[in-house]
């Protein structure tokens, strides 16, 4: 799974091109949605940024904000339409849920290869 994914199905969804660099409401909307779900699946403010072409503050700004808008009986049907549209699409797509899972796996292997090797280093001493 990769952020720009979950933008294709948001774009898809609401009809709108995230590509935009407007700042009119549905389009702000549709970058909070795309934020909300990218976050429930541990992608880094970073990187959720990086995709939506916005700094990182704005994805945090974004999460600060979404529970006001979810208030918000438009919005919050347009949000629960794309999560009912990404859910279709990993049942479609079971795969890439597994491939989320193995990219996770092998960054967490990394870092504990790295703190084995800083380990050994000090053991050295």
């Amino acid at each position: 799974m990769r952020v720009e994914e979950i933008i294709i199905i948001v774009e898809n969804t609401l009809a709108v091109d995230l590509n935009c660099t407007k700042r009119d409401r549905p389009l702000v909307e549709a970058r909070m949605i795309v934020a909300r779900i990218a976050q429930n699946f541990d992608f880094t403010l970073t990187t959720i940024g990086d995709a939506l072409k916005k700094d990182h503050s704005s994805i945090i700004h974004y999460r600060k904000k979404f529970d006001d808008f979810l208030i918000d009986k438009e919005f919050s049907s347009k949000y629960s339409k794309c999560v009912k549209a990404f859910d279709e699409y990993i049942e479609e797509n079971p795969i890439v849920l597994d491939l989320n899972i193995v990219e996770g796996l092998k960054i967490r292997r990394k870092i504990l290869l790295d703190r084995v090797k800083v380990i050994n280093q000090l053991l050295e001493v």
